[in-house]
């Protein structure tokens, strides 16, 4: 029996082992810190959230546009400041985290979504057929965008389930049963994903 364990633990050890070892590494040089992904690239004028300690919880990190870690400043296209190690910060001033989990990288979420029920401005929305769809792409694991009534807007993962265009205006919210909720300004609209 303990020769089995023993070597069931072993695999267990190597499985877990290449699973950090594809997961990429922080790295720095005399320019800056910067975060190589595990196959030859690194992150460029984007967001990105990293685990980098593999407690299961990521932080928001901003690469500038030659892959460096962007720390002590604000960052003007998404409207936050991030901190001395480069964490981004939520409007309250604390490190934005993200519990993530190995299911994280498949892409539950880019499709067509059909619109359901909304309201703006204590006013029922009726669409017109154009107006019924609603399609999200996932960008990578921060970014989506959606498009919808022909106009498409970028939006960047806060939380597990919500994105925010940054512009303080608006707020989408994914639920895990496939339902999209958009909130900009004062219109709230209530999508479902399409099988």
């Amino acid at each position: 029996m303990k020769k089995y364990s023993f070597a069931f633990l072993t695999a267990i050890i190597a499985i877990t082992a290449g699973f950090t070892a594809m997961a990429g590494t922080w790295k720095n040089d005399a320019k800056g810190w910067w975060y190589d992904n595990g196959d030859g690239t690194y992150p460029t004028s984007s967001l990105h959230w990293i685990d980098g300690n593999n407690d299961g919880v990521a932080e928001c990190y901003y690469f500038d546009s030659e892959g460096y870690l962007v720390t002590n400043t604000r960052i003007q296209k998404y409207n936050h400041d991030v901190d001395q190690n480069g964490a981004m910060l939520n409007y309250d001033g604390m490190v934005m985290t993200l519990h993530i989990s190995p299911e994280d990288n498949m892409d539950t979420i880019s499709g067509v979504y059909s619109f359901k029920s909304g309201e703006s401005a204590g006013e029922i929305i009726i669409p017109d057929e154009r107006d019924m769809w609603a399609y999200v792409q996932k960008k990578d694991e921060s970014t989506i965008t959606v498009t919808r009534y022909g106009e498409t807007i970028e939006f960047i993962r806060i939380n597990e389930k919500t994105y925010d265009n940054m512009s303080g205006e608006g707020d989408i919210i994914i639920e895990s049963d496939g339902t999209l909720t958009i909130m900009i300004a004062s219109e709230e609209s209530h999508y479902v994903k399409c099988s």
